[in-house]
């Protein structure tokens, strides 16, 4: 059995983009119904809590593979800022895996009279905070700075940036929040399809204004 390849990491990488951007949607949209603002039955909302979870779970472990893998394509092009970018989204991914993990207990007792009234321990509310923090801030960072650079996927770059800044609003009012995962997660997943079809950075040069070497006799914008 052979080693992977380089190319059949990027495509992997890309493939858990495109599964991370959909369950960014998916999940937002669940979260929309488990909460009491909703209208949705009680009962309904014990079961899409887990559901929810379960979404959650597999697409803040996606991202942060997706992230390193895009990352991957680019930090020889991005500097210091892109390269603080990516650790800060991985970072904020795995802490909300962890938060989501560590949260099952407390959701297996939920039952459909007590679910509002969830009760989380303050360390780990605080790795969530923190995690959802670095995640939104990180992808911020890191696809602004690819958009400056235009290195990769510019339109792409644009829509994760747009979610990025509309998320943090969402602490006040849910449809931003869900107007924010819908940009934030397009975004990823126009990456992810475009790494899959083999349109890396690599194989794409990222455009410049500044003119080539003399000897080269030509610029190039």
């Amino acid at each position: 059995m052979r080693a992977p390849s380089r190319e059949d990491l990027v495509h992997w990488s890309g493939l858990a983009a495109i599964v991370a951007g959909i369950g960014l949607i998916a999940g937002q949209m669940c979260f929309w119904l488990v909460v009491p603002e909703s209208g949705a039955a009680r009962q309904d909302r014990e079961t899409l809590v887990f559901v929810t979870a379960l979404i959650w779970l597999a697409t803040h472990a996606l991202l942060a593979a997706a992230i390193a893998g895009v990352y991957s394509q680019v930090f020889r092009r991005i500097g210091a800022f892109g390269g603080a970018g990516a650790v800060m989204a991985v970072s904020g991914s795995i802490g909300l895996c962890c938060y989501v993990f560590f949260l099952f207990p407390e959701l297996i007792g939920f039952r459909p009279d007590t679910i509002d009234k969830a009760q989380v321990a303050p360390a780990l509310q605080a790795i969530g905070e923190l995690g959802a923090a670095g995640l939104v801030g990180g992808l911020f960072l890191l696809a602004l700075t690819m958009l400056v650079t235009r290195v990769f996927a510019p339109m792409a770059c644009a829509l994760v940036v747009a979610g990025a800044l509309v998320a943090p609003f969402g602490l006040e009012d849910l449809q931003w929040l869900a107007l924010g995962s819908l940009l934030a997660g397009a975004g990823v997943a126009w990456m992810g399809l475009l790494l899959t079809s083999g349109k890396t950075p690599a194989a794409r040069p990222a455009r410049s204004s500044w003119p080539r070497p003399a000897r080269d006799r030509q610029f190039r914008f």
